[in-house]
């Protein structure tokens, strides 16, 4: 009898022996584990995530988002595929800094029924909500308006002999209508107001009652 008990203890005593070593194994690979991601966190620099974050953010606007807006158009215009609209005096800069295209001039189908064509009379520029939207072109704030069922929130801006420019679809607009604006102010917001699937710029280019394909205006390397 005394020896049985004696054996059992001495298993008892292997196994807990046994499992102290297990647990210092796994606690000093947590250790160590901590201590290699730590070294990688200061080897890649901030820059590094913050490229990192904008491609992800693109490939799921790309890929999972589809962004649209109304079709009707605040003024009756023509519709013309391309032009050489760049103005001469100054140099067009893009509206908003970053953002991904969704939908470009030209047909397409309509995002709201399938069955559908319709012509695309701007661009689609996805971005976060109330991010700030520019001048492209000095000029005169033309119109502000609000429609619901439409372009919601848009507002148009003036140069060149009364050729404009329109952003659609904004949160808020931060000018009045009469107002003159240099290259590069805040004018609006983006938002996803009126007929719109989700946060974006819808943007017009408009000459002598003209919707121009804005991409032929902005900077080449603006949106790619």
């Amino acid at each position: 009898m005394k020896k049985e008990l004696k054996e059992k203890r001495n298993k008892q005593k292997t196994s807990s022996c046994f499992q102290g070593v297990q647990l210092l194994l796994v606690q000093s690979f947590v250790c160590v584990f901590a201590v290699l991601a730590m070294c990688l966190l200061r080897v890649i620099s901030e820059d590094t995530f913050r490229d990192l974050a904008c491609q992800f953010q693109s490939v799921m606007i790309n890929e999972h988002t589809v962004y649209a807006d109304a079709y009707t158009t605040p003024v009756p215009m023509e519709i013309k595929q391309s032009n050489d609209s760049r103005p001469k005096s100054e140099e067009v800069i893009a509206p908003l800094r970053g953002g991904v295209i969704t939908s470009r001039f030209g047909e397409r189908t309509d995002p709201f029924d399938e069955s559908k064509a319709e012509f695309h009379r701007g661009v689609d520029i996805a971005a976060q909500a109330n991010t700030p939207l520019h001048a492209m072109l000095s000029g005169r704030v033309l119109y502000v308006r609000d429609e619901p069922n439409g372009y919601g929130n848009y507002l148009a801006i003036a140069f060149d002999n009364g050729s404009r420019y329109v952003f659609a679809h904004c949160s808020s607009i931060a000018v009045q209508e009469g107002q003159s604006v240099k290259q590069g102010d805040v004018v609006a917001y983006v938002g996803s107001s009126g007929r719109s699937t989700g946060h974006h710029l819808h943007l017009e280019w408009i000459v002598e009652e003209t919707a121009v394909d804005p991409l032929t205006v902005l900077p080449e390397s603006a949106y790619v």
